[in-house]
């Protein structure tokens, strides 16, 4: 037993360490980088009460770095531009509701939409075009998460360290042939 941890958070940090939570190395313990942990963490500690504390983190944005893309691609069945995946973190980063909806909200209408692809036939190209299609209803639906949270003061007013001076919303039409 190491002297760093007192006895009962050592206990905790072990059970945690056994569900695959938290990594041992050595005698440090840290949070897991794996995507299912991240999704798990979020949805435990993106509550009402502790969103202020826990996305502001260090480890809620490098996970978001690491795994938005897969989430995107794997819960919402959706391809996003670069430009659409950076306004999108934005948002994930200034609002609970959007967080959650992203992370790990209901995705019953992209789910179906996936199905439908798989079973019916359609031409590659048509198969790209509705996944993107897909990001931009993803991108509506952060769109109303993200209005709701700044109607109700619930923005963070930090995002990556530096503080938010003010929120501009504009509306750019994409061209969805690209």
């Amino acid at each position: 037993m190491t002297e760093k941890y007192k006895p009962e958070v050592l206990l905790f940090l072990k059970k945690l360490h056994e569900v695959g939570l938290v990594e041992k190395k050595k005698n440090n313990y840290r949070l897991c980088e794996k995507i299912d942990t991240f999704i798990v963490l979020t949805k435990n500690l993106i509550s009402a009460r502790q969103y202020k504390e826990f996305m502001p983190s260090n480890y809620f944005a490098s996970m978001l770095e690491m795994h938005l893309v897969e989430i995107i691609s794997k819960r919402q069945h959706s391809k996003m531009n670069d430009i659409d995946l950076n306004v999108l973190k934005m948002m994930i980063k200034a609002s609970h509701r959007t967080a959650s909806f992203v992370i790990f909200g209901d995705t019953t209408k992209f789910d179906n939409l996936a199905e439908q692809l798989r079973v019916q036939e359609f031409s590659e190209k048509q198969r790209e075009e509705a996944l993107r299609f897909n990001g931009q209803f993803v991108m509506q639906q952060v769109a109303m998460s993200f209005a709701n949270d700044m109607l109700e003061a619930k923005l963070l007013n930090k995002i990556d360290n530096k503080q938010l001076a003010g929120i501009v919303l504009r509306i750019v039409f994409s061209d969805m042939a690209q």
